[in-house]
């Protein structure tokens, strides 16, 4: 996969993100359109973080917080340095009643910058 086709990629995928948010009657069918994209990116591209990190995210959307870690899991075990891959792991954990950990994973987001590639979960800390 060239770089400019997997950039095309995620940025049809962010803007499947984009339109979940302002299109209410159909936000679970662009979100699901965005994880089927960015399940094969991250299957072929060189950048699977950033990839597996957009993935995670979308999956947080979707509220498959147990799928979301696993993801973001793999990208923090490639060795991502991406703000987002550890933002979008602390909202997953969260989400599944992990707090300490999420914490600690909120914690490394805030040392770390955030890709250009990447996106965060939506989150909404007044929620929990």
């Amino acid at each position: 996969m060239t770089t400019d086709a997997f950039s095309a990629d995620l940025a049809r995928a962010r803007a499947l993100v984009q339109a979940a948010l302002t299109d209410p009657d159909r936000c679970d069918a662009h979100l699901a359109a965005a994880e089927a994209l960015l399940a094969v990116v991250a299957e072929k591209a060189q950048d699977r973080v950033a990839a597996l990190t957009c993935l995670g995210a979308v999956l947080c959307d979707r509220a498959n917080y147990p799928r979301a870690v696993e993801v973001l899991q793999r990208a923090v075990g490639l060795g991502s340095q991406d703000r987002n891959t550890y933002f979008n792991l602390g909202v997953a954990l969260l989400n599944s009643g992990k707090r300490r950990q999420a914490m600690a994973c909120f914690r490394q987001a805030s040392l770390l910058r955030a890709s250009p590639l990447s996106w965060e979960a939506y989150f909404d800390p007044h929620a929990q």
